[in-house]
């Protein structure tokens, strides 16, 4: 049967362009060259002494080499089916296939404007997402919202109680200044907001039309600077803010934007570096309890 849905595939599609069945030790492999975007991808399919009832895995023959997000560290494709979801009657064939559909969308030979991301079959809890994230901001559903109705240009300042620990500091947004009144996190206790005894920081929150990925590169505090003075169309001092209830004035270390595609991204200063801080949305019980689903 694995040797007849194989043919089956030759028959039909021009992209298998070669196969060769072989025995590895005691392990039962296939070689097959798919033509992909004009490029011959080389992989290897080993079956495992527990087929069918365990998964074929799929690896480039070629050691070292990485074609695809969805890849392991072994060099493994992480295909629409794996040890999470296998099925016996997934062949060879299926695994072709999910091959051919991966690297024909993700396209690594291609120009930066012909890869397309492959949504993986994977479903991440916000845990594991952030597991190995040191800086960590929480929002929960009215903290979004009134982030997501600020005027697009200005700039808002708001102050964050955090707990540093060995693995990760978390913030926890307290006050947002309005222009007209100051919101204040009725979720987040009292005690916590104790600044004799708790860190805080402060911060400005911007809503600017910048592109989400264009804060990825981001690595120099200067060049959030000058992406604020040019959408905003001002040159605004980013040192400082003023603390709603001491009024001292208090040095900036995070940066916080609503983007062009209305996400939240946030930076975290130190001197001239800026960081990324990961955003977890408290927005819905399901985002914390895994499920599987396929790509």
């Amino acid at each position: 049967m694995e040797i007849e849905e194989v043919e089956k595939i030759k028959k039909e599609e021009l992209w298998l362009c070669g196969d060769k069945w072989d025995i590895e030790g005691s392990v039962l492999v296939l070689f097959a060259d798919l033509l992909i975007h004009s490029h011959i991808y080389k992989v290897k399919l080993a079956y495992p002494p527990l087929f069918p009832d365990t998964p074929i895995m799929v690896t480039p023959v070629e050691k070292d080499v990485r074609w695809s997000s969805h890849q392991y560290l072994s060099g493994t494709l992480c295909l629409e089916w794996g040890p999470d979801n296998w099925r016996s009657d997934v062949t060879a064939a299926d695994m072709l296939n999910s091959m051919y559909k991966l690297i024909e969308t993700e396209n690594p030979h291609g120009n930066d404007n012909e890869h397309q991301a492959v949504p993986s079959r994977h479903f991440l809890t916000d845990g594991q997402v952030n597991r190995g994230k040191y800086l960590r901001l929480v929002l929960d559903n009215e903290v979004v919202n009134l982030i997501r109705s600020l005027p697009i240009s200005e700039i808002i300042p708001f102050t964050a109680v955090y707990s540093p620990g060995n693995d990760s500091w978390t913030f926890h947004i307290t006050k947002i200044i309005l222009s007209d009144s100051t919101w204040t996190n009725g979720k987040i206790p009292l005690k916590l907001q104790d600044k004799d005894l708790f860190s805080y920081q402060y911060g400005i929150i911007c809503h600017i039309n910048v592109n989400k990925d264009q804060f990825s590169k981001i690595t120099l505090f200067e060049e959030i600077e000058a992406i604020i003075q040019k959408e905003v169309g001002a040159n605004i001092v980013l040192n400082e803010v003023k603390d709603p209830e001491t009024r001292n004035m208090q040095k900036i270390d995070l940066l916080t934007f609503l983007t062009q595609e209305n996400d939240i991204v946030c930076l975290w200063r130190a001197n001239d570096k800026v960081y990324s801080v990961s955003i977890i949305e408290d927005n819905d019980h399901t985002n914390r309890n895994p499920s599987v689903s396929t790509i």
